[in-house]
């Protein structure tokens, strides 16, 4: 790993919401339509976004202990 500093739980709440905002995107872009991408992938951006979410949700719980 590197020297970075570590991110707050609040900080990681606002990165996770901003790849849920973008996944939501891509899912709103490719799912449906004349872009629409193969099913397999579909599924495969659905199970990150459920991922995402769950993890947004863990950190923002962790965050508003800290307060």
């Amino acid at each position: 790993m590197t020297d970075r500093p570590r991110h707050t739980h609040a900080e990681m709440v606002v990165g996770l919401d901003k790849m849920i905002a973008a996944k939501s995107g891509w899912l709103e872009t490719f799912s449906t339509g004349p872009k629409k991408r193969p099913d397999h992938e579909i599924e495969i951006q659905k199970n990150h976004l459920s991922v995402l979410m769950q993890a947004a949700e863990d950190y923002r719980r962790a965050a508003n202990r800290r307060q």
